[in-house]
């Protein structure tokens, strides 16, 4: 997971992709990186840190002019695991050598990067980083097609996995999604020009309507130049062939965004209302785990009939714990972002909603907390079921062994997170809530083990 911004054919489009990337910060925490374009050439500037704090000191006018610019906020996952202290892995990535300069953001991981990586080295390429979003640079550079966009084409029918990806020359951008459209993507008119982003709240910074908001179709290739715009099919992606991904609904996206064409508010909301009836407790409270999980917990309230109460105070200057880098960080962020409040949760028996359990880490420690802080039951509610297998096109959880649903029943769960009980939300709940109840247009491989483009 990661967010990618492109503007196109507006003054300044730099200012406009950093402060649409901050509407996006949620989405990566590690580094954050803009190239933009005069008309003549490209210019980047790219680093470490949050959003406000890498364009803090920059010039736009001089170090990142001209009317066409895209953006990249990092989040590292298995296809993208290199430091960031050198600069190589964070984007836009940049070749001056492909028929004319060009510069890729990439949100999504390519299933076959080894595979990729081991042929190109083979045939003489050399990676600069250990992204595997260099390929589609190097794939581009070997094509012999005379033009960029056949050489992307070419390109994305070497991949495989997921990518939502823009890429940009000095006078013109492009836009795909891949076939299977596993990551949102989305345009608008704006300011005479165009803009994409990966959710719809980047759009609701500039009070684009909802409604001029559309999101790419999978398997298309968009060109975009001063006379106009150009569709260009590059693979075989349709309706038909969607497999959006849950964790965009379970935990991505923020939740004021629609993303494909439904409000992820009211998709959450679904869910609570959905595991209150799965499984009710006997308790006397219901609390998020915040922020990710307000929506479900306030639905699961009002379904239940049990009282609604906020037994986490939020610190907001501790990033997303799911998408920390290192993860024996993660334990000690939980414990800085989040404090009990004993005035609401002591003596009380509690239900804690929250969105997922992968690893247990983060559970375990809010268990352990509430309990400190007076708690004399605590009854967790997970708004989605139980990951039992690793993710490859996105989500942070490579190996199998790191889950702790693989190999653990929700009751022996319980126990090793200190917990009451654990209830979790069912893959036909989700489905249902989504009306998906078939499963066509979703990947839940991390929830059921099958295949998304093989089953």
């Amino acid at each position: 997971m990661c967010g990618i911004v492109g503007i196109f054919g507006v003054p300044s489009a730099a200012v406009h992709v950093a402060n649409a990337l901050r509407s996006l910060q949620h989405r990566g925490q590690e580094a954050a990186g803009i190239v933009s374009s005069d008309g003549r050439e490209l210019h980047r500037h790219r680093s470490p840190g949050l959003v406000s704090d890498v364009f803090k000191k920059i010039d736009f006018e001089h170090d990142l002019p001209g009317n066409m610019a895209i953006g990249h906020l990092r989040y590292a996952t298995s296809g993208d695991p290199g430091n960031v202290s050198s600069n190589r892995s964070i984007q836009p990535l940049m070749d001056d050598s492909i028929l004319e300069q060009l510069a890729v953001v990439h949100n999504g991981n390519l299933e076959n990067a080894h595979d990729l990586r081991m042929m190109l080295e083979m045939n003489g390429s050399i990676f600069n980083s250990r992204s595997d979003t260099e390929a589609f640079l190097h794939l581009t550079k070997r094509s012999k097609k005379p033009t960029l966009p056949e050489r992307l084409i070419e390109c994305f029918g070497q991949v495989e996995g997921a990518y939502s990806i823009l890429a940009m020359t000095p006078k013109t951008m492009y836009a795909a999604v891949d076939p299977y459209s596993f990551r949102p993507l989305c345009s608008a008119p704006f300011r005479g020009g165009i803009m994409f982003a990966s959710e719809t709240c980047a759009f609701d910074y500039f009070d684009i309507p909802p409604e001029q908001v559309t999101f790419l179709e999978p398997g298309v290739l968009l060109e975009v130049f001063n006379s106009g715009l150009k569709a260009r099919r590059h693979s075989f992606g349709s309706a038909k062939h969607c497999r959006n991904c849950m964790f965009e609904w379970v935990y991505f996206s923020r939740p004021d965004s629609r993303i494909w064409g439904q409000s992820v508010s009211v998709i959450r909301e679904k869910f609570g209302r959905a595991l209150a009836r799965r499984h009710p407790a006997q308790a006397d409270m219901v609390i998020p785990a915040p922020d990710s999980a307000n929506n479900q917990a306030l639905a699961y309230s009002k379904e239940s009939g049990l009282p609604f109460g906020l037994g986490f105070m939020r610190f907001h200057y501790i990033g997303r714990t799911f998408i920390d880098p290192d993860q024996s960080s993660r334990g000690p962020n939980v414990r800085m972002k989040l404090s009990p409040d004993s005035a609401v949760v002591a003596g009380k028996r509690i239900v804690v909603v929250d969105d997922s359990i992968v690893r247990g880490n983060t559970t375990g420690k809010l268990v352990g907390l509430l309990r400190k802080a007076g708690a004399t039951e605590v009854h967790v509610r997970i708004a989605s079921p139980a990951v039992v297998h690793p993710c490859y096109w996105g989500i942070d959880t490579p190996k199998k062994a790191d889950l702790i649903a693989s190999e653990n029943s929700p009751e022996r769960i319980a126990e090793l997170v200190g917990a009451d009980s654990l209830g979790y939300l069912e893959v036909s709940d989700m489905l249902e809530a989504l009306g998906d109840p078939e499963g066509k247009r979703h990947c839940i491989t991390c929830f059921n083990c099958q295949h998304p483009t093989k089953s």
